[in-house]
């Protein structure tokens, strides 16, 4: 019976001692990989322009700000996979405006898009028939 007590005490001690042994392994990634920083600053005719990226643990995490024309964004990554679209900031923007709508022609075939009902095989014949 003793012997019993004293396997399940080993295999508790085990257990404890793999998680402390991942704690310590975290602990020290956490430490000792560095974070990586790239930074670019252009000035041009049209102003100034500005990237940068920051990095960490082989781009597990990752950062990337810019600031063009007056429109400052930023990105982060986790895995290479982009939390949230770039966020656009410009000066002076309010929250409250509205986007204006781009206005279409009626006769731009480009941006419209087809009638399903002239579309669909059966239309078709019924059209086609009223066209003889």
């Amino acid at each position: 019976m003793l012997h019993i007590l004293w396997l399940l005490v080993k295999y508790i001690l085990v257990f404890v001692s793999i998680l402390l042994l991942l704690a310590v392994l975290l602990l020290a990634v956490c430490l000792f990989v560095p974070v990586r920083y790239r930074a670019q600053m252009q000035k041009t005719s049209q102003g100034l322009q500005i990237k940068g990226n920051i990095s960490w643990l082989f781009h597990l995490l990752s950062l990337r700000v810019y600031y063009e024309k007056k429109v400052t964004g930023f990105q982060i990554r986790i895995l290479g996979i982009p939390l949230k679209k770039r966020r656009k900031k410009t000066p002076g923007a309010t929250a409250n405006k509205e986007i204006p709508k781009k206005k279409v022609k009626k006769n731009d075939k480009k941006n419209t898009m087809p009638d399903t009902e002239s579309v669909l095989p059966e239309n078709k014949r019924k059209q086609e028939e009223a066209n003889a």
